[in-house]
């Protein structure tokens, strides 16, 4: 089976578009939905680290994918907050406080998701093309 093509080899538009706009509005959306309803908000969030891992998988190894992920986790978590003060409703779940702990929490956890992304492509790639034995 083929894998997706990596992030890099993709137009700079659609490279902008999948390492920061997708984290960032999807991290509004959640942030707006905070003030609506806590199990929405909780499977939205969870969804976000399978979300972070497909990212890693866009990558050659675990670096990669953890940088991408720390990258996505940051944008991810500050748009949270962003949202959820743009709405100006209150937090059905709570927030940690301070609530600056919200984007370190979902950084960590994005390059961890980013990480496994990359480490799963690199033994893909292994696989499909092993290193040449010696005899």
């Amino acid at each position: 089976m083929k894998a997706p093509p990596l992030l890099v080899t993709r137009p700079p538009g659609l490279q902008l578009v999948l390492a920061v706009a997708v984290p960032a509005i999807y991290g509004l959306v959640c942030g707006v939905l905070l003030g609506v309803s806590a199990a929405l908000y909780t499977l939205l969030t969870l969804l976000a680290l399978l979300g972070g891992v497909g990212a890693g998988y866009e990558h050659a190894d675990a670096l990669e994918g953890a940088g991408r992920g720390v990258a996505g986790g940051m944008l991810f978590g500050t748009f949270i907050l962003l949202g959820h003060a743009l709405a100006g409703t209150k937090a059905k779940t709570a927030l940690p406080e301070p609530h600056v702990v919200l984007p370190i929490v979902t950084t960590i956890l994005a390059a961890g998701g980013g990480a496994l992304g990359g480490a799963l492509r690199g033994r893909h790639e292994r696989r499909l093309n092993p290193p040449p034995t010696v005899a």
